[in-house]
């Protein structure tokens, strides 16, 4: 056999051997514990397409999960399988030998791409509440009931209303920003708005109907400059 041919089957032979090492799959009995040297992540009533309930891996990278579970959704990742632990989120590190256990939720769910947060921010909580999550670039669990969009400008001097139409305007120094949400999903949609009594910031009732509804906020923003005023 030709040396070439030789050093190419070995070199695939030690890629393969490694692959091997970094990720090991079992959908087996789950009694053994991971070894120091792994990190375990269990399915935890979840699984993937092929039965797989929980597999192991050398990477201190938390990864995206593989599982899914019929009508749920995946929230993140617990050291407890009743969620009471440590959470984390794919891209954090964890420490090998740790077992991760999924989280599911059948909550509506509300993500976003926001690339106007040097004009504002976005915000899922409940009316009433104090308790807001960012979802600038992320994404949250809507409460059951009165759940709420905020929109908070980056500028706290800024004047901010909302139209009988819901569209949100923002009155920035001589900037205007018009600014349209939608959330483009069976289930859920904003039925009203206002400006919270601060002042500072307006929000979007969300109204929901059944469960496990996933949606991306829509963002239109129309940006008017008023002239620079001339002394006279």
């Amino acid at each position: 056999m030709d040396s070439k041919i030789i050093l190419i089957v070995i070199v695939a032979a030690l890629v393969a051997v490694g692959a091997v090492a970094v990720v090991t799959l079992s959908s087996g009995s789950n009694d053994t514990p991971p070894s120091s040297d792994m990190v375990r992540y269990e399915g935890n009533g979840g699984a993937t397409d092929d039965g797989i309930t929980h597999y192991d891996t050398k990477m201190t990278n938390v990864q995206k999960s593989l599982f899914k579970k019929e009508d749920y959704h995946f929230k993140e990742w617990n050291t407890k399988a009743n969620g009471s632990g440590t959470a984390y989120q794919p891209g954090q590190t964890v420490s090998l030998g740790t077992v991760l256990y999924a989280q599911w939720s059948d909550a509506n769910s509300v993500d976003a791409v926001n690339l106007y947060t040097s004009v504002f921010h976005l915000f899922i909580g409940q009316k009433g509440s104090s308790d807001l999550v960012n979802i600038d670039d992320g994404s949250a669990d809507l409460p059951a009931s009165s759940a709420i969009l905020v929109v908070s400008p980056v500028d706290k001097e800024a004047q901010i209303t909302v139209a009988d139409n819901l569209q949100i305007t923002i009155v920035s120094g001589t900037k205007t920003y018009k600014v349209d949400l939608g959330l483009p999903a069976s289930g859920l949609s904003f039925t009203g708005g206002d400006v919270l009594s601060s002042g500072i910031a307006a929000y979007l009732d969300i109204g929901q109907s059944g469960k496990n509804a996933i949606a991306t906020v829509s963002i239109s923003v129309i940006q008017h400059r008023s002239a620079a005023r001339k002394n006279l």
